[in-house]
């Protein structure tokens, strides 16, 4: 996983997915 806190609150603000929208991406 190269994804930082920051990228996953990012995500999470975004989307609401959080987990799921990382791993996709």
């Amino acid at each position: 996983m190269a994804v930082t806190m920051a990228d996953i609150t990012h995500l999470r603000k975004m989307t609401g997915a959080g987990m799921m929208d990382c791993k996709n991406a």
